[in-house]
């Protein structure tokens, strides 16, 4: 049975609280504009989670919860592309994180993945039921109903941050004399340096490696305790910024949407991609379809 829709027409949480009571096994996927993401069932449980948001990579997400340093990424990144290894391997391998850390992390990532989508306010849904879940995937056991407090915390939460800060769009300048009264940790710092360069907050977002949601709050905190203001709003979205190291999808479904994203604007990365995703799985139909 499949089902489809818009956000704008059912809920994330409607959608949730159906497959769960339903005790509903299968894959839903969202997709707006070029992201994809998808969330995995089993029997009413949410087991895990899919997304070609390069904000949502393993390498981003590690930075972003401060396990790794720009440095040990980029070393394991050239490592990763002479080895073939898979980017959680070679940290290991080289000492950077534990077996543990990377798996705590990669499951830290399946749900925020989720969460994320929550404040999506459109953006199409399908659900296919009883589709097999990929042999990659990295599997959790969450009841949907702990999903749903924290998504509705974060739609809270993120129309408070609203209040002080309009939209991704937005540029903040610094206050005269901030520094001489606050004592700021560093990503707080690291946020003050991005805001004095003029960065919109969509571009701070991706240059903190972080949520929309996490940074929000952070400027949220910034604009409260009188450090910095709103100065003014682009007229419309700037182009994403490149994250600074570059950062690649783990597994073969997530390296194939990342191929089809960059077909139009950069063809060359896809091929790496799809080279790489058949090098993993080399009978895989839809690398294959794609790569010609």
């Amino acid at each position: 049975m499949a089902i489809q829709g818009t956000l704008k027409t059912m809920s994330l949480t409607d959608l949730l609280q159906f497959l769960a009571a339903g005790r509903k096994s299968g894959t839903l996927q969202f997709d707006l504009g070029k992201i994809t993401k998808q969330v995995y069932f089993q029997k009413g449980l949410i087991v895990g989670s899919k997304s070609n948001d390069p904000r949502e990579y393993l390498g981003q997400v590690l930075l972003h919860y401060g396990k790794v340093d720009e440095s040990q990424l980029q070393t394991a990144r050239e490592a990763q592309r002479t080895s073939g290894a898979k980017l959680g391997e070679v940290l290991v391998q080289q000492g950077f994180l534990t077996e543990g850390e990377v798996l705590a992390v990669l499951k830290t990532r399946t749900l925020d993945a989720i969460y994320d989508l929550f404040v999506w306010t459109e953006g199409q849904f399908e659900f296919y039921d009883d589709e097999p879940i990929p042999d990659d995937l990295i599997l959790i056991e969450v009841e949907p109903t702990t999903v749903i407090m924290e998504g509705i915390y974060r739609i809270d939460e993120l129309a408070r941050y609203h209040t002080l800060v309009p939209s991704d769009r937005s540029i903040l300048e610094l206050n005269p004399g901030w520094t001489s009264s606050l004592n700021l940790g560093k990503e707080l710092r690291q946020i003050l340096y991005f805001i004095e360069k003029r960065m919109s907050v969509a571009e701070i977002c991706y240059h903190m490696h972080a949520s929309a949601f996490h940074v929000y709050g952070q400027l949220y905190e910034v604009i409260s305790k009188g450090v910095a203001r709103v100065a003014g709003e682009l007229p419309e979205p700037p182009d994403v910024a490149t994250p600074e190291v570059e950062d690649l999808p783990e597994s073969t479904t997530e390296l194939i949407w990342a191929a089809q994203r960059k077909l139009d604007e950069d063809p060359e990365s896809a091929l790496v991609m799809l080279q790489r995703a058949l090098e993993e799985e080399p009978k895989n139909a839809e690398a294959q379809k794609l790569l010609p």
